[in-house]
């Protein structure tokens, strides 16, 4: 009978040091450096402010896969191609299929991105670092990143056809109806600095009409 008793004393002596050795592995895992890392992940997460969401990016997007596809496809089919071209019309029609094949797969991408490459998909403020985190396609459709500030904006030339600013000299188009906040957006385009139309320093070093009439009289 003492030796039960004693067997049950051993048991509930192991189960209460496992209840403990758990719990301390818990609190250990609680204090790893991935939990800590995850911490950290949705601070930095916090800290970023979605101001801008473009309407057109899944159109933008959409015609940029089909450009790419149809890239694709015509370099593909060239090798079934240029051998019937070869036969029915020589070196000379080969070679013009092949060039032109290419220029349309290669240029038509191209020609898009210079249009497409430069509409902004989100900007992001970073209230943390006090700057702005803009998005754009590239020719692949990969997500490029751009952090600038209000400072880093200017305003383009009326040659620049879809380009509302440029950002350290690289055009971007966005417009007003897809911020949330229009307060970011005066900020960006500088609405909130007193414009300057440079009529004042050129009336001080012009000379008045009057003294230029007297002086061709004297003359």
């Amino acid at each position: 009978m003492s030796l039960i008793i004693k067997l049950r004393c051993m048991t509930r002596n192991l189960s209460c040091n496992l209840n403990q050795l758990t719990v301390q592995s818990r609190k250990f895992e609680i204090l790893r450096p991935r939990n800590l890392r995850c911490f950290s992940s949705k601070t930095e997460e916090s800290d970023l402010e979605e101001i801008h969401e473009g309407g057109l990016t899944k159109v933008i997007k959409g015609v940029k896969i089909f450009s790419l596809s149809t890239s694709a496809a015509t370099l593909l089919i060239q090798p079934f191609i240029i051998p019937t071209a070869l036969q029915s019309g020589g070196m000379g029609a080969a070679a013009g299929l092949a060039v032109s094949f290419g220029m349309f797969a290669v240029l038509t991408p191209m020609f898009l991105h210079i249009f497409a490459g430069r509409y902004v998909t989100d900007i992001h403020y970073d209230k943390k670092r006090d700057l702005y985190i803009a998005s754009t396609w590239s020719i692949f459709l990969r997500k490029k990143k751009f952090e600038f500030t209000p400072k880093d904006v200017e305003k383009p030339g009326l040659a620049q056809l879809l380009t509302t600013v440029l950002v350290k000299g690289r055009p971007m188009f966005f417009i007003l109806e897809d911020f949330s906040d229009l307060r970011h957006y005066e900020l960006i385009m500088g609405y909130d600095k007193p414009m300057d139309f440079g009529f004042e320093k050129s009336l001080e070093n012009s000379e008045p009409v009057e003294e230029k009439i007297k002086v061709k009289k004297a003359n």
